[in-house]
């Protein structure tokens, strides 16, 4: 057996990949997708030059909505393991305390600009201390009850609770990043929790968030990518029912979809024409070398510039 490691390389350019995340701030603005996809590449190098630097540092700035969703989806997860390995699930005061103190983390380091430059993958920095003067009380006393009320809703959920009953070798797969091959391509997806029986193939996706016709278009195909990733990884019959759980733990609602094959059909043909978009922006497809930055126009609306990671480079 060889157990010498491989030599790590350094690329010009970044692969290329496709998932929905991607897809999503492309749609948005172009813009950002250049800076976060390839003017980022290597800026996490210690000899790379600071324009590169500057762009990698900002990349990784979240906000608390977006924390918020991370714990919550690590406490899911959590939950989800602790029955698999046949313990009692954490209680709701012990998955709230972990919950605040990190939080609390997440705000004691976003108040130190200079650390999370030093090392911006593994400190926090929230965008609201970046470009803000911090989060309010008032905001602040959301964020809670939207944590307290989710972690309630997912000890309380149906699917949590008959969990103990499923079979462990039905559990195919946690909240893990995975990916299939697309004509070439390396798709990426990570469903929060998949079940397969004989009977059927159930997708469970946890939102942190209400349910709202705003997102119902995104919440759709990003179900169907899943669908096609599971039908894909798991090599899954074609008569097999798929059926995908969208459980919203603001609120505590669900959502059952019936994912059908046109579906499965429809999502091949949408990560297609996104990824034959994305293709338009790259100067040399076979390094996946971008055209330079003018040819990635910036967002239409101007709202998105307010919640944007790049904002202080943008316009430069």
């Amino acid at each position: 057996m060889n157990n010498q490691k491989s030599e790590f390389q350094i690329r010009p350019f970044p692969d290329f990949s496709w998932s929905l995340s991607r897809h999503a701030l492309l749609s948005e603005c172009p813009r950002a997708y250049y800076y976060h996809y390839y003017a980022s590449h290597n800026g996490w190098l210690k000899d790379t030059p600071e324009q590169t630097r500057k762009v990698y540092v900002l990349k990784n700035i979240t906000n608390i909505y977006l924390l918020l969703g991370s714990l919550i989806h690590e406490r899911a997860k959590d939950v989800v393991n602790s029955i698999v390995n046949k313990r009692p699930p954490p209680s709701l005061e012990n998955l709230a305390k972990i919950t605040r103190d990190e939080l609390r983390n997440a705000v004691r380091e976003s108040r130190d600009k200079d650390a999370f430059y030093r090392s911006p993958k593994y400190r926090c920095m929230l965008h609201e201390y970046y470009y803000g003067e911090g989060i309010t009380e008032e905001k602040g006393e959301r964020i809670i009850e939207r944590m307290e009320s989710c972690l309630k809703n997912l000890l309380e959920c149906e699917l949590i609770k008959e969990l103990p009953n499923v079979d462990t070798s039905c559990i195919k797969a946690v909240d893990k990043l995975d990916s299939i091959n697309l004509n070439g391509i390396k798709v990426y997806c990570a469903p929060d929790l998949v079940l397969l029986t004989p009977q059927v193939c159930k997708i469970i996706d946890w939102k942190t968030g209400k349910d709202s016709e705003e997102n119902e278009e995104d919440e759709a195909w990003q179900v169907k990518v899943y669908a096609k990733c599971a039908k894909e990884k798991f090599k899954l019959n074609e008569t097999l029912e798929i059926k995908a759980d969208l459980v919203y733990l603001e609120n505590g609602t669900m959502d059952e979809r019936v994912i059908t094959a046109k579906d499965i059909k429809d999502v091949e043909g949408f990560i297609n024409d996104s990824i034959e978009s994305m293709r338009g922006y790259v100067e040399d497809k076979e390094f996946n070398k971008a055209k330079v930055k003018e040819n990635f126009p910036l967002a239409d609306k101007e709202d998105v510039c307010y919640s944007c990671n790049f904002i202080e480079i943008c316009k430069v």
